[in-house]
């Protein structure tokens, strides 16, 4: 008898079956074993099994039948596209290529050719250039291809004409892979192949198979194919469907890419679709299902494109591409031929003119905080009355408001040096960083002011120490900026800012002490305001001193500003509203400063008069020595008639308080 012929799926789909005399045996796949006594097959952990099997700076991944290796983020394996077990090392991109030139071939039509000298760039241009034989495993090198998109950075150091070829020769190494590295398969097959920036799926029809339209998914991505014609016209081999969605290289292959406008971005991930033999003409076209990264605006335009394969000059083309269909999350395109595909969102005109109008409004807000930022720092540093510990803080926090937002002013855009960008970037996170620490402890002075008023001897001298304060306001940004570089030195700058990427969370550097401080300084405005309320209430027969109290509480009202809480609404950019609030008001963070602590102080006012008197001569002797009577001192005067004076005699008691 052969159990074999009678039960096909005597042994499981991962094993065959052998018929044997009076019995039958159960062989089970290269990458799966019987467990204990059960005929069935079930996959091998092989990382688990063996825990160094890909070696030093390497990572073992298991997969259903199979296991991948790949290396560490920053390294790469020197033996290209292919793992050999045993003999392939992770290391730096210098090392392999060993700091030669790469002469690589410009798909034009010409013989002409490209050189440089960038590592990078060699590494992936030599892909196209690898045949795939026995022993290359499509897991494998999907593996090797994702790795190349952990880091975006290393593609934006390369010029535009290098990023273009490199980012052809990676797209056409995708395409063949898929193709040449699928098994035969007497059924239909579909087969998913996962890994960190690149998603496959690959469906295999068998000859004489029929089927008409299939779907493929990649990501959040589908494609619609119909067979029906490529079948009939298929006379002795399978067909492979192939379709990859790759996360990361839209940051490469970004707007600037179409027609050189810089309005235009990338909404969607980048996304590969090929069939078999390179059928890049088709008789029906294909449907191609986007997934949006970002919400679309129904201001916004949906532009369909594919890429068109020109060498250096490559670009996003919307040829035989028409948008079918588009709604906030999801947008339908219809395409004639197979390439790589993505979808471009450009601004309507009104909405381009509101960014012009609201980068015209934050270009005059700032120019106006540097102004009065000047004027301040100039006020703590040469108004002696008022020099005391909250004055450091008041001053420090203005320089460095002042010299992030010149900076900003004069090098956000410079991203035509990339050296240069990451400098501006790195600093502006500092400054930025720095000025976040110097609001919190502009809070923490604040609330121990007001929480000590009803203290007579209270003095500056018992909150927080100068010294103390300058290894907080300038230490712990330093930390911070340290530990980002060192984990992500290629997060500062990007294609269109000398600010931080979005790459791996690092914008998070600054977000998340941002967070902090707002939540920090929000809890003591609360506490500040509560208990200004419980003094103003014990000070009902005092009219003076709740007059004092009364201006500390809009003093208070207006630290909202100041201490940073108003950067909340930077997490609500998505209303037009909130986005216009937003630049206004963090903008005028200097006049505010310069209001609060300059024009609004009565002791600075009087020291002005008096800079003023002695430059115009307005002004007597004793009108300039009765200026410098601070004017926030309480007095309380009280007369009393003597018999050994005259009627014209009278006592006056001063009470000097802080």
């Amino acid at each position: 008898m052969n159990e074999c012929e009678l039960n096909r799926g005597l042994c499981g789909k991962h094993a065959d079956c052998i018929n044997l005399p009076g019995s039958f045996r159960c062989d089970c796949h290269p990458g799966y074993m019987h467990r204990q006594a059960k005929q069935m097959c079930f996959d091998i952990d092989e990382c688990s099994q063996t825990p160094w099997l890909c070696g030093p700076n390497a990572q073992c991944t298991n997969t259903v039948g199979n296991y991948t290796c790949s290396c560490n983020t920053g390294l790469f394996p020197n033996t290209g596209l292919r793992w050999i077990l045993n003999q392939t090392r992770c290391e730096d991109l210098t090392k392999i290529q060993d700091g030669k030139t790469c002469n690589i071939p410009i798909n034009t039509g010409t013989s002409s050719h490209l050189n440089s000298s960038s590592a990078w760039f060699c590494h992936i241009t030599n892909f196209n250039s690898i045949n795939f034989i026995s022993g290359y495993q499509l897991q494998q090198v999907a593996g090797v291809l994702s790795s190349a998109l952990n880091n975006t950075s290393l593609w934006n150091k390369l010029t535009r004409g290098e990023k273009s070829v490199a980012a052809e020769s990676y797209l056409e190494t995708v395409e063949r892979a898929m193709l040449q590295l699928t098994e035969p398969s007497d059924v239909l097959l579909r087969k998913n192949v996962r890994s960190n920036n690149l998603d496959m799926e690959l469906l295999i029809i068998p000859f004489k198979h029929n089927t008409s339209e299939e779907q493929l998914r990649a990501n959040k991505n589908t494609l619609e194919i119909k067979l029906g014609k490529l079948i009939e016209e298929n006379k002795q081999d399978q067909i492979t469907v192939g379709f990859a969605s790759y996360t990361g290289m839209e940051s490469v292959l970004d707007g600037s890419f179409y027609k050189n406008q810089s309005s235009i971005q990338l909404n969607s991930q980048v996304v590969t679709a090929t069939i078999g033999r390179n059928h890049h003409k088709l008789s029906e076209p294909v449907h191609l299902t986007f997934h949006h990264n970002e919400l679309r605006k129904t201001k916004e335009e949906v532009i369909c494109v594919y890429w068109k394969y020109k060498g250096k000059e490559s670009s996003w083309s919307t040829e035989g591409c028409t948008k079918l269909h588009s709604n906030q999350t999801h947008t339908v395109c219809s395409c004639d031929h197979l390439s790589s595909f993505a979808l471009l969102m450009a601004l309507d005109e009104s909405q381009m003119q509101e960014n012009v109008a609201l980068t015209v409004i934050n270009y005059i807000a700032v120019i106006a905080s540097l102004v009065c930022l000047s004027l301040a720092i100039f006020t703590f540093l040469f108004c002696r009355s008022i020099q005391k510990a909250n004055t450091t803080i008041h001053l420090h926090l203005s320089v460095c408001l002042f010299l992030a937002h010149f900076l900003f002013l004069v090098g956000v855009s410079r991203t035509e040096k990339k050296v240069l960008c990451a400098v501006i970037a790195g600093l502006l996170h500092y400054l930025f960083t720095a000025s976040f620490a110097w609001m919190c402890l502009e809070g923490v002075q604040l609330y121990l002011l007001v929480r000590n008023l009803k203290v007579v001897k209270y003095s500056s001298r018992q909150g927080l120490r100068r010294r103390y304060m300058l290894l907080a306001g300038y230490g712990s940004p330093a930390l911070i900026m340290a530990v980002s570089a060192g984990v992500f030195p290629g997060g500062y700058g990007t294609n269109k800012f000398c600010w931080l990427s979005h790459d791996r969370g690092f914008a998070w550097s600054f977000l998340g002490p941002v967070c902090f401080t707002i939540a920090v300084n929000t809890i003591l405005f609360i506490a500040i305001l509560w208990t200004l309320r419980s003094q103003m209430c014990g000070l009902n027969a005092d009219v003076s001193k709740v007059k004092d109290t009364r201006l500390l509480t809009f003093k208070a009202i207006a630290h909202c500003f100041i201490m940073g809480c108003s950067w909340i609404l930077g997490f609500f950019q998505g209303l037009e509203f909130f986005r216009f609030v937003f630049v206004i008001i963090n903008s005028l963070q200097g006049p505010f400063i310069f209001l609060v602590h300059c024009v609004l102080n009565q002791q600075v006012r009087m020291e002005y008069r008096k800079w003023f008197g002695r430059i115009y001569k307005q002004k007597d002797s004793s009108e300039l020595t009765s200026s410098t009577v601070p004017m926030e001192i309480i007095t309380k005067v009280s007369t009393a008639e003597s018999n050994n004076c005259s009627s014209t005699c009278k006592g006056v008691r001063v009470e000097w308080s802080k």
